[in-house]
């Protein structure tokens, strides 16, 4: 089972920072799940949010050049951080430790600039995944690179029931062309997760805080996890 750390270890150092980075691979976690999004010039950088939230600049990430934005700061109990880029990580990590690449934005020019980026480490793919929210943009991956591992992230909204979500991800991650589904834990059950790999999608477990829950998804068979904190997790497992 791989522990991957949400945007980095974040108990440690700022979400989405190379310092979080670093920190997950010194702590011996399997790897981490970082943002991706694009600068008005259409390179990648790793940040969450649509908009900035630096010592100085509030705006959106795609209105800045890539020159701006890394002259941007972000200082948290008095470190100062950067924004990465995406190539700055793949150089850092690729081949190193497993990379969820969780794609933000929804633009063909992410999905040229990303998939021109990952083609010199076709070699690692099997230790990288790209996830979206959206199907268009995962379709977009499945054909840019064709053998990195494409996961659909779902979630359930307040008007659906499990079963309307449990449908619509199975019917969107199909449409998709997807490998896999990431589920919320609390519907990580042996019968829901029976429903995806009978459509022919492995299950990846979404957020998981709560250490006790651990065993549970073990006892399912799920290979993977996020978590915010890997602390609580890496004398669980083998």
């Amino acid at each position: 089972m791989k522990l991957i750390a949400h945007r980095g270890d974040i108990t440690t150092a700022k979400e989405n920072t190379m310092e979080a980075f670093e920190n997950t691979v010194n702590a011996g976690a399997d790897g981490f799940e970082f943002d991706v999004r694009l600068t008005a010039d259409d390179v990648p950088v790793v940040y969450h949010n649509m908009m900035l939230d630096t010592d100085t600049e509030n705006g959106f990430v795609e209105d800045y050049t890539f020159e701006q934005i890394q002259q941007l700061q972000m200082t948290v109990d008095g470190v100062a951080y950067l924004i990465p880029s995406f190539d700055e990580v793949l150089d850092a990590f690729c081949g190193k430790t497993y990379l969820e690449i969780h794609v933000q934005d929804y633009k063909r020019a992410t999905i040229q600039a990303i998939g021109e980026r990952l083609l010199p480490y076709r070699q690692y793919w099997a230790m990288c995944e790209i996830t979206s929210f959206d199907t268009m943009m995962l379709q977009g991956f499945r054909e840019k690179c064709d053998t990195i591992a494409c996961d659909y992230i779902t979630h359930k909204a307040d008007w659906m029931t499990t079963e309307m979500m449990i449908r619509l991800a199975i019917e969107k991650a199909t449409l998709a062309n997807a490998s896999g589904v990431h589920l919320p834990y609390q519907y990580v059950t042996p019968a829901n997760v029976k429903r995806f790999q009978d459509a022919g999608l492995y299950v990846h477990c979404g957020v998981l805080n709560d250490s006790s829950k651990l065993s549970d998804i073990q006892a399912i068979g799920i290979e993977l996890f996020l978590t915010d904190n890997i602390h609580l997790f890496l004398d669980k497992i083998p």
